[in-house]
């Protein structure tokens, strides 16, 4: 499995979280599975 490595940059990481949190395929995950989804891409 391949995951990208995050920088320390809050807007990246702000921008990175609310993509994966309100796409709308995602069906508004919850903290946790929102965490999941962040951590199965980034590093």
């Amino acid at each position: 499995m391949i995951r990208i490595v995050v920088p320390n940059d809050y807007d990246l990481r702000m921008r990175i979280m609310y993509a994966y949190h309100d796409a709308p395929t995602a069906g508004h995950p919850g903290r946790e599975k929102t965490y999941v989804l962040l951590t199965r891409d980034f590093y």
